[in-house]
């Protein structure tokens, strides 16, 4: 009623008021909902747009001087915190943090086009966020998805991490997994002040490189005939010249909505990047996550160039997720072994050793 009686400005004025508010408000319950699970939300304005990104401590842990560890996640669809009936749970990185929060700032970004917090119930089966109108991915997300663009962002973040006083701003490390170990290597590239990366879960060539794998495989174990596997070999070298001209109307009929991801790790493939870097790189992969096994080469890529700065740490039986199957018990399915949380161990334990 109260608004029915005012005209003009006044009203504008008002209507203003209470949408900034009621930003506010969500604003403040995202931050709330993020403290109760150990992190601090921090929004950052740059170039019209607001992003998002969590810092994981106690109040305690958030005052102290440490470096910055930026992890960057995957390629899903997914916001960094979701709400179900038991409350709210993070989802933004798999495995433990809080054992190494004493000696480091984890951080994590927001994906553009996403919320931060998300109710369960607006999540597909995987987590995946999907628009509410379409049912499909955020154009806005889309937009953005390419590790290039989610390192610029990353970059702006670091920058503004670098003038607060809890940071030291001389040590800076990059952790990234499966579409991550892309961002992760043109964060490196991008910001001269990143002292480290570490890249788990995938190749530093591109999709197709593994799919080309995955048909001869096929073919040696002998479930694809040999002219078959021929045919299919050359229509992805087809997708790969269609990608590497880098433009929608070459990619799009490839891979549709997502062209633009595809464009970005395959054109400009992480080798390239990789082997110019200087700084220490930790390499990590599962051998049994056929979309890693390119890594098998690394060593060759560096040792040729006479290049010193690469661990590479192979972990056998693994998958892409780093869990371990396990065979059937009592004609029962067992669930896989996860080892993640080893893994990182083995991160931490390279970012600390002196020799780096």
């Amino acid at each position: 009623m109260f608004l029915r009686l005012i005209s003009g400005p006044p009203r504008l004025l008002v209507l203003l008021l209470l949408f900034f508010s009621a930003h506010a408000v969500r604003a403040d319950a995202d931050a709330d909902l993020a403290a109760k699970l150990g992190f601090k939300l921090i929004r950052l304005a740059q170039r019209g747009e607001t992003t998002s990104f969590l810092v994981a401590g106690t109040p305690a842990q958030l005052r102290q001087r440490k470096p910055v560890v930026v992890l960057c996640q995957g390629s899903e669809v997914r916001p960094l915190i979701a709400v179900d009936d038991k409350g709210p749970f993070f989802i933004g990185w798999p495995g433990d943090l809080k054992s190494y929060q004493d000696r480091y700032h984890f951080v994590i970004v927001g994906k553009p086009g996403l919320p931060l917090v998300a109710p369960v119930a607006a999540l597909t089966p995987a987590m995946d966020y999907a628009d509410p109108a379409t049912g499909r991915a955020p154009l806005a997300w889309l937009a953005h998805d390419t590790p290039q663009q989610y390192a610029a962002t990353a970059e702006a973040v670091l920058r503004y991490l670098r003038r607060q006083p809890w940071v030291d701003p001389h040590n800076t490390a990059v952790v990234g997994v499966s579409q991550g170990y892309h961002t992760a290597v043109w964060l490196a590239k991008r910001d001269c002040h990143v002292t480290h990366a570490a890249l788990l879960a995938s190749n530093p060539y591109s999709r197709l490189h593994q799919y080309v794998a995955e048909v001869r495989a096929e073919q040696y174990r002998g479930t694809l005939a040999p002219a078959r596997a021929q045919s299919q070999v050359d229509s992805l070298y087809l997708q790969y010249r269609a990608l590497v001209a880098g433009t929608e109307a070459a990619a799009r009929p490839w891979n549709g909505d997502f062209w633009r991801n595809w464009v970005s790790v395959t054109k400009y493939a992480a080798i390239d990047a990789m082997l110019r870097l200087r700084i220490p790189l930790f390499v990590g992969y599962g051998t049994a996550d056929i979309g890693s096994a390119l890594n098998d080469i690394l060593p060759f890529e560096f040792d040729r160039r006479g290049k010193t700065n690469l661990t590479l740490h192979a972990y056998p039986g693994l998958d892409h997720h780093f869990t371990l199957p396990l065979p059937a018990k009592d004609g029962h399915p067992q669930a896989p072994e996860w080892h993640g949380d080893e893994v990182f161990k083995d991160v931490m334990a390279w970012l600390a050793t002196p020799a780096h």
